[in-house]
């Protein structure tokens, strides 16, 4: 599968390919093992609403109740 890009730097190529294999793999096949592969060991995320999420483990528990409230 080719990846194309409008800009043609690395880090844009790069970019476009983890975001694309984390919606592929972890999103729409529910791959979480690619995470480790892909998201740094400590990752953070604050919500709009406060939420704060630390780490894969915690990233994959809200994509699994993603998955789970719009599967197919």
């Amino acid at each position: 599968m080719a990846i194309t890009d409008t800009h043609d730097t690395p880090t844009a190529t790069t970019s476009s390919a983890v975001v694309r294999r984390f919606v592929d793999d972890v999103l729409n096949r529910g791959r979480f093992d690619a995470l480790a592969e892909i998201i740094h060991p400590d990752y953070e995320y604050q919500g709009p609403d406060g939420a704060r999420l630390h780490g894969i483990d915690e990233l994959r528990m809200l994509v699994a109740g993603y998955r789970a409230g719009f599967s197919d």
